[in-house]
C-alpha cells in the first residue's frame, strides 16, 4: 500500500485524519 506525497497543505480528507507517521515507521 503506497501512500501518495501530498503537500502538507493539500492533504485528502482520508489522509488528514490519519496522525502524520514518519518515513520507514509505517507499518500497514
Amino acid at each position: 500500500y503506497e501512500v501518495p506525497a501530498y503537500p502538507a497543505d493539500r492533504l485528502p480528507p482520508e489522509l488528514a485524519a490519519i496522525p502524520a507517521v514518519k518515513p520507514g515507521s509505517r507499518n500497514i
